[in-house]
């Protein structure tokens, strides 16, 4: 649950930054009717000026979607990771391991969007450029020079 929390949230503080009324809404429990969902969260970040066109391929749309959904089915319990398990504090290898995955890519996804949104003002300090590279995963780094930023260039 914390997993799909945190792509739901994440995706609604990238709508909350050009909607401030919606965000006052949602901080002060006002009734917001037409909460975009999570598709409609998707629909809106590939509509922002640094996702359009090729710069962000539709393969994160349909990742980000197929995420959610897994991890949706898990929370109800109808996937092959629900929590259905009982009470009893039991270890098992294979789910434990798809869960790693599952914060793997949740980490990965949301990483690439946050570096495609504000990676115009981040490059400006290079220290946190530096300290950001030194953390990430070489094929994380890989994967943002495919989409143009390079955190070698500093």
């Amino acid at each position: 649950m914390i997993l799909r929390s945190w792509l739901e949230v994440y995706l609604l503080n990238i709508y909350f930054i050009d909607h401030p009324v919606e965000l006052d809404w949602w901080l002060n429990s006002i009734e917001w009717k037409d909460r975009p969902d999570f598709g409609k969260l998707v629909d809106y970040v590939y509509k922002l000026p640094q996702f359009r066109g090729k710069t962000f391929p539709g393969k994160y749309r349909n990742q980000l979607n197929t995420l959610y959904g897994k991890l949706s089915k898990a929370i109800h319990g109808r996937g092959p990771l629900g929590i259905d398990r009982g009470l009893g504090a039991n270890f098992h290898q294979g789910l434990f391991k798809a869960w790693i995955n599952y914060l793997s890519e949740t980490f990965r996804l949301t990483s690439l969007i946050s570096f495609k949104r504000f990676w115009d003002d981040a490059r400006q300090d290079t220290t946190f450029v530096r300290d950001i590279k030194a953390t990430l995963d070489e094929h994380l780094i890989e994967e943002l020079q495919q989409l143009g930023i390079s955190l070698d260039q500093m």
